[in-house]
């Protein structure tokens, strides 16, 4: 709390000044939910959503002031009443949509999120034209018209919430709930089921499916996602997250770590949860553009440049750069240039603001660092991704999309032990795994705990975070380098397991199967309870089956 409050002091200094951004506020109101001091919050709240109307991000530290302290309700409405809308204040109102799907991913609300991430689009296509998939991509233009009054729908969920666990107070709920709360504010077409990609953005207004990447976004933005630790036995989000997703509501959870031993069962070990779970592999990819279906046809012919591949993410945040090990790739590719003059290095990532002067200079005044910064069509990725030998990703979280990619289009994946790796690849069989990572993300062990710190990663903007890692790195690409037969071996291999492993017919197959049978959950709910006002209140939101 010290950090905090120190942020809060050094808020007001800048909140003081003329030319503080809409985002300097949001920050400040943020730091004041955090601090506990919910009229300075919910001030700052309604001084930003007064300089930039309609800039619903400001709704959050509003709700959760007046969810925590209901005297402040009044000045919530203020704020909204004055951000632009004439409309009356109501709850939007449509008659359930039978079998319509809700996909809320390009709604402002989930944008930090990454769910319109081509992995969660790519499984809504997947489901076909016989589906009615009902994806806005913006929030009515009467939302602010609409907040006190969902305010007040939601505000007996803070009840529920402090009864499931001691850990849960008064202050944890409404930080939660007023997070949720903007998912009411959306309009859902009448929908009886929502598919929430990466966290679970729901307050279980209606049946949902929940497909999950990385566990730690589950727990965001409550806890940060660069040094993180989640205690079942201390942290109050556990308990919140654990009840939403043992609820009769969460109809099914897609997972693509395998079910045996799965990370989410190991912190949640509910056998509600786990009945829930489905494996499915990511649906974004199909066969590499002018390729057969195994790859093959795609492969690069002999006597061009032996080429190394590292990609960032969709979402290109900086953070990603370091996530994924982008400091090691470059740095052990600057010494194997120096021994193999026909190596070379495609950079599909945009270089982070923090990355030191002397690495950028290196990247692009290279001759053999062909730099791609911007995002590319899915066709001309799936070409750059064929045309390469080493997939070089020493990440510290697995990131299985990019990797089953490579694996499909025979791309040797040189990779650390990050969690989850192992599953994927057979170090010296389908590719190179380097150990020294393992414990950047960590989940369960004696005492359950989830624990994830990137730290070391985002400080080593100069050079390697780990001299020995890196060392490791190094020589296990020259041993590669210096064996071409044995990459195209390993590389025929990764492709064959992965369209045995991951067929995207197979996978489609099986979204399909989940998806069928979470909807057939949700249309059987809604016309049992029709005209059951509490299960459209929030007090029918959170019922948990025994």
């Amino acid at each position: 709390m010290g950090l905090f409050t120190e942020a809060a002091a050094a808020g007001h200094a800048v909140m003081a000044d003329p030319a503080a951004t809409p985002d300097d506020i949001f920050r400040q109101a943020q730091i004041l939910v955090e601090c506990g001091r919910w009229g300075e919050a919910a001030e700052a709240a309604a001084t930003g959503l007064a300089a930039s109307p309609g800039e619903v991000r400001f709704v959050v530290p509003l709700a959760q002031a007046a969810l925590a302290d209901p005297r402040l309700q009044p000045l919530v409405t203020r704020a909204c009443s004055g951000s632009g809308s004439s409309s009356v204040g109501r709850v939007p109102e449509r008659a359930p949509a039978v079998g319509r799907l809700f996909a809320p991913q390009r709604l402002p609300f989930y944008s930090t999120l990454d769910a319109a991430h081509p992995g969660s689009v790519g499984m809504l296509s997947s489901l076909g034209a016989g589906w009615d998939v009902w994806m806005p991509t913006a929030l009515p233009a009467d939302w602010p018209a609409a907040v006190t009054p969902l305010l007040r729908l939601a505000a007996p969920l803070m009840d529920r919430l402090t009864t499931l666990s001691p850990l849960v107070d008064r202050a944890a709920a409404a930080r939660y709930v007023g997070q949720r709360v903007l998912t009411l504010l959306a309009d859902d077409g009448g929908a009886v089921l929502d598919f929430l990609p990466n966290a679970p953005m729901t307050l279980g207004q209606r049946h949902w499916v929940l497909w999950y990447d990385v566990l730690p976004v589950l727990f965001q933005p409550f806890l940060p996602f660069d040094a993180m630790c989640v205690n079942p036995h201390l942290c109050p989000y556990h308990a919140i997250i654990g009840a939403f997703l043992a609820s009769d509501r969460c109809a099914a959870i897609i997972t693509h770590y395998r079910l045996n031993d799965n990370p989410l069962l190991r912190l949640f070990p509910d056998r509600r949860i786990a009945a829930k779970l489905a494996f499915v592999n990511p649906l974004e990819t199909d066969a590499p553009s002018g390729g057969r279906a195994d790859g093959s046809a795609a492969r690069p012919a002999s006597g061009r440049p032996f080429r190394l591949l590292f990609t960032s993410s969709w979402n290109a945040r900086d953070d990603d750069f370091f996530y994924r090990g982008g400091i090691d790739v470059v740095t052990a590719f600057l010494t194997l240039a120096r021994e193999f003059e026909d190596v070379e290095l495609v950079l599909r990532s945009p270089l982070p603001a923090t990355l030191s002067p002397t690495l950028r200079q290196a990247i692009t005044g290279h001759p053999r660092i062909i730099w791609r910064p911007d995002r590319l069509p899915a066709g001309e990725f799936q070409d750059l991704m064929a045309g390469s030998d080493l997939f070089v990703m020493p990440m510290g979280v697995l990131y299985r999309n990019g990797l089953v990619q490579a694996m499909k289009a025979g791309v040797v994946p040189v990779v650390s032990n990050a969690m989850g790796v192992d599953d994927l690849v057979t170090d010296g069989v389908t590719g190179c795994v380097v150990p020294g990572r393992g414990g950047f993300y960590t989940v369960g062990g004696e005492d359950g705990i989830l624990r994830q710190d990137f730290h070391p990663l985002l400080q080593a903007t100069d050079g390697p975070a780990d001299p020995a890692f890196h060392a490791a790195l190094v020589e296990r690409l020259r041993m590669l380098l210096r064996d071409r037969l044995e990459v195209r071996r390993m590389g025929n291999a990764a492709r064959s397991e992965a369209h045995r492993r991951w067929s995207h017919a197979e996978h489609t197959e099986r979204f399909a199967k989940v998806m069928t049978g979470a909807m057939d959950k949700a249309v059987r709910a809604a016309a049992s309870s029709r005209g059951d006002k509490r299960a459209d209140s929030a007090d029918g939101w959170l019922q948990i089956s025994t």
